[in-house]
């Protein structure tokens, strides 16, 4: 991989995660070391503006010519969560941005009955419908009933699962 293409995927992550901001260069959004160690500091002045204007487009849902050359143009947000709100919580697919904003930050629900923890390939069938699995192969043993689930969003488009009360946590994949 070369160091456009490296600097590249760092900027569509940064973007994804909601890192860079559309109102500002990518210079004024990352740190000195980010920015180095992303090779954004090996391009040219014409490249670095042209990423920010790319950038830009992104975070701004701007039309993008397609690639049929007829000048037609289609969002650049054109997938986005299946469904708002908690019932759309960790169903997003990998998109640039989502055009659902109110989809939340984290939910809560339980898992119903005796909960063991989780060793390491868990799934988790929460209350309220959803089923997710764990994917980073933590193991944590508890016994409780009835147990209150947190599910917060992480960087890079994760999700970290945890039982209230306890500090815990795992690294989950929403499955249905």
């Amino acid at each position: 991989m070369n160091i456009r293409s490296f600097a590249c995927a760092i900027v569509t992550l940064f973007i994804m995660v909601g890192v860079i901001r559309a109102d500002t260069s990518l210079k004024d959004e990352l740190t000195p070391q980010e920015f180095e160690s992303a090779g954004l500091g090996r391009l040219t002045a014409e490249e670095l503006s042209n990423l920010n204007r790319l950038v830009r487009v992104d975070r701004e849902g701007e039309s993008k010519p397609s690639s049929d050359g007829k000048g037609n143009s289609e969002p650049r947000d054109a997938t986005f969560a299946v469904q708002g709100g908690e019932a759309g919580f960790g169903s997003e697919r990998k998109v640039v941005r989502q055009l659902d904003h109110k989809t939340p930050k984290e939910i809560r629900s339980k898992i119903v009955g005796a909960f063991i923890g989780w060793t390491g390939h868990t799934t988790f069938r929460l209350e309220n419908g959803q089923v997710w699995r764990q994917i980073d192969g933590t193991e944590f043993s508890v016994k409780v009933n009835d147990p209150v689930v947190i599910i917060r969003k992480a960087s890079l488009g994760s999700y970290r699962l945890r039982i209230e009360g306890y500090s815990t946590q795992t690294t989950v994949q929403r499955v249905d």
